[in-house]
């Protein structure tokens, strides 16, 4: 799946099912690519509803609960 449609599929079906509708929120998630914050072997995982796992120990929040912490500061 190309990336432009694995993040309009996440938007869709993971953030605006939490209730993320602030356009304001989803144009971030539309314009900053997930995957250019992945290591390189995992990129495959950042559109996936689940935390991915970064270096030192760290992860990306799941796209659903990165929405819903937006939402809040919106």
């Amino acid at each position: 799946m190309l990336t432009a449609d694995a993040r309009e599929q996440m938007i869709e079906q993971q953030v605006r099912a939490w209730d993320v509708l602030d356009e304001r929120v989803l144009g971030i998630f539309r314009k900053i690519p997930r995957d250019h914050f992945v290591p390189t072997q995992q990129r495959y995982l950042a559109y996936a509803d689940l935390e991915v796992p970064l270096p030192k120990g760290q992860h990306m929040l799941r796209p659903s609960v990165a929405g819903r912490s937006c939402r809040r500061w919106s």
